[in-house]
């Protein structure tokens, strides 16, 4: 039997569900109450009730986004692989997410990008992320410096989460590389980290 505290659960992560598919469709600017009511199924009231405003709404929405793109325990499948196979794991991963949804990866780089406002969580978060990442490598490979591997996350970093997240037909015209083509967005992120990365032993 349903208790009075299973059943608000079950409310707010309906509600949670409901603000990702308003900010993946409409924006985050046009994800309104009204829209996520109508998706999540309840009334504009019942947003109110669970979450006090739109703005504190959101950014649950936004921090569970983050929580589900940027969790290193996602991916052990991969632990104690060579660095090339565990990196290929793990970009291949972040970059179909942010081809999946564009939305949410425009909505997460609006502010730095658009305001020029760095202290968001989506920036926190990812900084965390290539943190504990760098951390890793340098744990399983005497080859390369912290500076060295600060620098190669960057441009993994750059060329398949910012790139494609904001732009991702940008460069079609003259790559003609598609990177919506499984195979070849696969071989584009495994192509990256060993020209980054080529060998992870002296």
């Amino acid at each position: 039997m349903k208790t009075q505290q299973d059943t608000r659960s079950e409310n707010e992560e309906q509600i949670i569900l409901a603000t990702i598919e308003c900010i993946e469709t409409f924006g985050i600017h046009d994800a309104t109450i009204r829209r996520i009511a109508q998706r999540a199924g309840v009334n504009s009231a019942a947003i109110s009730y669970y979450f006090r405003s739109k703005e504190h709404l959101l950014q649950v929405a936004m921090e569970r986004t983050l929580e589900n793109a940027f969790d290193l325990n996602d991916f052990s499948d991969s632990v104690g692989k060579p660095v090339q196979e565990r990196l290929t794991h793990i970009f291949s991963f972040l970059l179909e997410g942010a081809l999946k949804f564009p939305g949410i990866s425009r909505a997460h780089f609006y502010e730095p990008f658009i305001e020029g406002n760095y202290e968001t969580p989506g920036v926190e978060c990812i900084n965390a992320f290539l943190s504990a990442l760098e951390a890793e490598i340098l744990t399983s490979s005497n080859f390369y410096t912290k500076q060295e591997v600060q620098t190669k996350l960057v441009y993994l970093t750059s060329a398949t989460m910012i790139y494609p997240g904001l732009m991702p037909k940008l460069l079609e015209p003259f790559s003609n590389v598609k990177l919506s083509d499984k195979a070849t967005r696969n071989a584009y992120v495994e192509n990256l980290v060993w020209a980054l990365f080529p060998t992870s032993q002296p």
